[in-house]
């Protein structure tokens, strides 16, 4: 898949999940991820967290293209991880969300 994205992710983005990934690790980075997309998404919070990770995600991919830093790539690959296991939750606590192209959905 392209990362066509032109965007880069927010300053207070990069800084407070860097830290997050070198003091804690990618494990924890994963886990805080999920169970913050989970209160998004009880406090029906606009944009779906599986969708804005994605977003996130490839705004990461990009940044890593420009700039070659490894930490972007990793937070990229986490923030896509977590983008696609909420899909699969969020699909089976709401049955009438729509199956989206842009997730793994054959796992």
């Amino acid at each position: 898949m392209a990362h066509n994205c032109k965007l880069k992710p927010k300053k207070n983005i990069i800084e407070k999940y860097t830290n997050l990934l070198n003091n804690e690790g990618e494990d924890v980075v994963y886990e805080y991820l999920l169970e913050y997309g989970m209160l998004r998404y009880n406090y029906k919070i606009e944009t779906s967290p599986d969708l804005e990770f994605l977003n996130i995600s490839n705004r990461f991919f990009s940044l890593f293209k420009e700039t070659g830093n490894d930490s972007a790539f990793q937070l990229g690959r986490i923030f896509r991880r977590a983008a696609n296991s909420l899909y699969r939750k969020l699909i089976i606590i709401n049955k009438n969300k729509k199956i989206s192209n842009k997730f793994l959905n054959v796992v």
